[in-house]
């Protein structure tokens, strides 16, 4: 009986642990999809290691983080797969096999990136990052979907495990609040935003 106990907390605990990351992972995607947007649309480029070129890279890297973490496939954590495993998740609305394949597609590729480039500097990596990234064959868009079913599928098993909604939902309001950041930053001269018919860049002013 106390086994069970124990179990039923973790098992709460990795629910709550999992949506958050992952939570995080697609505030994060949304934020630099925006961005790219942005950058692309106003035909700008970000000059020097100001905020504006920071960022994005830094967001990349925590969402990576947090996407790896979820997708985790060893035994002795509490991961998406553990969940999978012990709980209700196959009698969701929203649970697809097809889609769970393609999350097991995408962690093998993510373990690769983790083990080579990412939480470890490879003996063998270091001479070719490149090389290591082009190995893995992970497709931006692909991450993105994957996030979002994440987020999706675990806010389900959430709030019907807790018994109570989910305290938020990355929705794409995120992505235009970036935006009128950058528009708040172009109108008070903090950054310069050049026409499109000129190949110019953004840069950090004063």
């Amino acid at each position: 009986m106390i086994i069970k106990m124990e179990e039923d907390t973790r098992y709460q605990k990795a629910i709550q642990r999992n949506i958050d990351s992952i939570f995080h992972a697609l505030w994060e995607w949304k934020t630099i999809e925006a961005f790219e947007q942005y950058v692309e649309g106003k035909r700008i480029y970000v000059l020097g290691q100001n905020f504006f070129k920071i960022m994005p890279v830094a967001f990349f890297g925590d969402m990576l983080r947090n996407a790896i973490n979820v997708l985790d496939k060893h035994s002795d954590v509490a991961s998406f797969w553990y969940i999978l495993e012990v709980g209700e998740i196959k009698s969701l609305e929203i649970y697809s096999e097809q889609k769970i394949d393609s999350l097991k597609d995408l962690a093998g590729k993510l373990k690769h990136i983790r083990d080579k480039v990412f939480f470890h500097h490879d003996k063998n990596g270091v001479l070719d990052t490149k090389k290591i990234w082009k190995e893995a064959d992970i497709v931006g868009k692909d991450v993105g979907e994957a996030i979002q079913y994440l987020f999706s599928i675990l806010k389900e098993l959430y709030e019907k495990v807790m018994k109570k909604q989910y305290h938020s939902d990355p929705d794409n309001s995120i992505g235009e609040d970036f935006v009128k950041l950058l528009n708040f930053a172009a109108e008070n001269g903090f950054i310069e935003v050049r026409s499109e018919n000129f190949r110019g860049r953004l840069r950090v002013c004063g």
